[in-house]
């Protein structure tokens, strides 16, 4: 599972095509500011709906401004071939920007993310997602 720490990440399945894959998207967000009125879970998934919401726009300063500055960030994804691990907020960025070159798009189920508190401060979160993303000119879902 992926871990929070005062932050969103995600970690989420993908599917399509009659076909199920599961993809491990990890992006560490930083300190998620509780409203008096909005509880951490709520502030959790706000925070994760907002990266997503950056992704989709291909908007790469905003997730760069969302995802956890460090070398230990980890982001694993379907690469052009097979699955890959991206290391450090910049391969991170790097292969968001590749990606962001062409058809990328993630939808999630938000109904059905889960966010589970380890701590007061730590929580696991997971959310089904469907991704669409093209590799080599083909739009693979």
């Amino acid at each position: 599972m992926t871990r929070h720490k005062d932050s969103s990440q995600g970690k989420v399945s993908a599917t399509g095509m009659e076909l199920a894959a599961l993809a491990l998207v990890t992006a560490l967000l930083p300190l998620v500011h509780v409203k008096a009125a909005e509880a951490p879970e709520a502030a959790i998934k706000h925070a994760y709906k907002n990266l997503i919401d950056a992704e989709n726009k291909h908007d790469l300063p905003a997730v760069r401004g969302m995802v956890w500055n460090s070398a230990a960030t980890l982001f694993v994804a379907k690469a052009p071939v097979g699955w890959r691990g991206y290391w450090g907020i910049d391969d991170v960025i790097e292969h968001l920007h590749d990606m962001y070159q062409g058809t990328f798009r993630i939808d999630p189920i938000y109904e059905e993310e889960k966010v589970v508190f380890l701590t007061p401060e730590l929580a696991e979160t997971y959310a089904p997602v469907k991704i669409t993303v093209a590799y080599g000119g083909r739009v693979v879902l």
